[in-house]
């Protein structure tokens, strides 16, 4: 993965992987941390293990599936999600969605994707970080210019 500088992404781990994959790869490698606070596929981080990873030198993904209640599991509120994306800060997230699957109850990507950073921003995160999160730190981790 260095030899290729592609980025690794964590998928559907526990909370004990994330943190050997960080430990043994983010310092030398690209680590995105996804679906972080996740309640049914994810590892369930919290907050200050969303913060710890990020020091630790991996990116950290928040979707907006995160706020889906689903297979009887609740969602978070923005208000928790926005509690990740502080403890963490704007220039160590990503967000994203999720969405794009079919199944019922799953807003489509784009709509989905907008109503999730409007409540973010609702919440009084700055359009500034959301811009950084959506479009800017994403950039920086594929290496792509970003004006």
């Amino acid at each position: 993965m260095k030899e290729r500088d592609v980025v690794l992404a964590t998928g559907h781990i526990s909370a004990d992987e994330h943190y050997a994959v960080v430990k043994g790869f983010a310092r030398s490698g690209k680590v995105r941390v996804t679906h972080a606070g996740e309640q049914r596929g994810g590892p369930r981080l919290s907050p200050e293990q969303c913060a710890e990873l990020s020091n630790l030198g991996a990116l950290v993904e928040i979707t907006a599936m995160n706020c889906q209640s689903m297979y009887a599991v609740p969602g978070k509120s923005i208000d928790e999600v926005v509690g990740i994306l502080r403890a963490v800060g704007p220039d160590r997230c990503t967000v994203s969605t999720d969405y794009g699957w079919a199944s019922a109850g799953i807003p489509r990507p784009v709509s989905g994707f907008l109503e999730f950073l409007e409540g973010l921003w609702q919440m009084g995160l700055p359009e500034k970080d959301l811009v950084a999160m959506a479009s800017a730190v994403p950039s920086r981790l594929l290496e792509l210019p970003f004006a």
